[in-house]
């Protein structure tokens, strides 16, 4: 479940980021910047950052280059979970049925929470296109092929009248339905549905699919219940933006007029509909619109601000990336070998420390092996001796007893910790000289155990 709280840290940063941004966005009008940060920061919180992933992607691999056998070391502990495969089978340690209790916990919260929003969404259309008061609206083919070519709408989009639903909406993403209160005239009409087709355009009904998804997986994070409420105000603002670059003076009274109106009869908001306007309640917002709407001096936004805002979007999209490096999810090793080995080593991997070394094959060494001097030999019958590699050996000495097992050599570091390298090596009995073959395995310590 950490990637999963990762990811909600990450779509976290970006939504903050558009929250915080709000008023430079007021002041230059920079309403569609914000809606990329938003869209993004949804996109965040179903998905692992994909910058973030390529990022510690490229720098698992260059730091298994540079270790000097060219693998790396992983070291598992009883509470980190983890998988253990080999040709007979598999096994876990304690730490993966914790994972796996948790993670069906997550699970069911989550399939409950989206069944809840899945059926209220269903059973609110089937009861508002299965009303009588609903009725396709009377508009000829032509008008509305031009409102479609003003705003160039591809997509298909009915129409229907009603004296029941107050205001105005969108709901449905692949079949899109317009459902706009019933005897408003021409030039009101005309407006609304501009405002309705930019939301359809926008495909801001398929965002608060997603960003209801997202409440519901993320139910953890208390910052994910103010994403609909955010998300919606800034749909609203983009798409009064659009609506009114076309609009004389005289349309933008009316546009405004009409949002008030609206806005005293809605009871209700509606999470995964695209409403013309917000409920009564949404004082603010409606207040906002309307504000934005009969603004006359608009700043422009200039290049170097421009150029200041794809600056900030990087830092941001950097900032989001880092958490993914804190990933550590469930290891999977697998070894091969000895049958009545890996049977041995499979015992002692429910509730034991070890440490797994990548050297073609996963194998196995104690993290309280027995190490009693910086450069050691241990023979194959677990004597140790140590070794002094700058002493000569006995004069004379023809190397004729050897004895093999394995060097090792320990060197500690300033900040604790330690490296321990393991060589192929053969010792002569006689004098004790040092044959080394080759490395087989190089294992880092943060704090060093030895």
């Amino acid at each position: 479940m950490s990637l999963l709280v990762l990811m909600s840290v990450s779509g976290s940063i970006f939504m903050l980021s558009g929250v915080c941004l709000q008023k430079t966005a007021e002041k230059f009008s920079l309403y569609k910047w914000q809606d990329v940060l938003f869209k993004t920061a949804i996109v965040l919180y179903l998905i692992p950052c994909p910058l973030g992933l390529w990022a510690r992607r490229l720098w698992e691999e260059a730091e298994r280059r540079t270790t000097a056998s060219g693998f790396t070391d992983v070291r598992i502990s009883p509470g980190r979970a983890s998988v253990l495969l080999n040709d007979q089978g598999g096994t876990v340690n304690r730490g993966f049925w914790v994972f796996l209790a948790i993670a069906v916990v997550f699970l069911i919260v989550i399939l409950a929470r989206l069944f809840k929003e899945i059926s209220k969404y269903l059973s609110m259309k089937s009861a508002m296109m299965s009303a009588e008061d609903y009725r396709e609206a009377d508009i000829e083919e032509e008008e509305l092929k031009g409102l479609k070519e003003k705003i160039r709408l591809r997509r298909i989009v009915r129409i229907y009248e009603s004296s029941f639903s107050g205001n105005a909406f969108t709901m449905g993403y692949f079949r899109p339905v317009i459902i706009i209160p019933e005897n408003l005239e021409k030039q009101q009409r005309d407006i609304v549905l501009l405002h309705e087709m930019y939301h359809i355009k926008r495909n801001d009904i398929l965002f608060k699919f997603l960003a209801t998804a997202a409440v519901c997986i993320h139910w953890f994070n208390p910052l994910i219940y103010f994403l609909p409420g955010i998300f919606n105000r800034n749909c609203e603002l983009n798409c009064d933006e659009m609506v009114i670059q076309n609009l004389s003076w005289e349309e933008r009274m009316l546009y405004g007029r009409e949002i008030f109106r609206q806005a005293l009869l809605v009871k209700e908001e509606r999470n995964m509909f695209a409403g013309f306007c917000g409920n009564r309640t949404k004082k603010g917002l409606t207040k906002e619109r309307v504000e934005n709407i009969m603004r006359e001096n608009r700043k422009k936004c200039s290049r170097k601000a421009k150029f200041a805002m794809g600056v900030l979007t990087s830092m941001i999209w950097i900032v989001s990336s880092v958490p993914v490096f804190a990933y550590d999810g469930v290891t999977v090793l697998r070894i091969e070998g000895d049958e009545e080995l890996i049977r041995e080593r499979c015992e002692d991997f429910f509730n034991k420390d070890i440490l797994a070394t990548t050297n073609g094959n996963f194998m196995f060494e104690q993290e309280d092996m027995d190490i009693r001097f910086d450069q050691q030999f241990t023979d194959e019958n677990g004597n140790i001796y140590e070794v002094d590699k700058n002493a000569g050996g006995r004069a004379g000495c023809t190397h004729s007893s050897l004895i093999s097992g394995t060097y090792q050599e320990h060197v500690k570091n300033s900040s604790g910790g330690c490296v321990l390298k393991n060589y192929n090596a053969n010792r002569c009995n006689g004098c004790g000289s040092m044959f080394l073959g080759s490395l087989i395995s190089e294992s880092k310590y943060t704090v060093c155990p030895h």
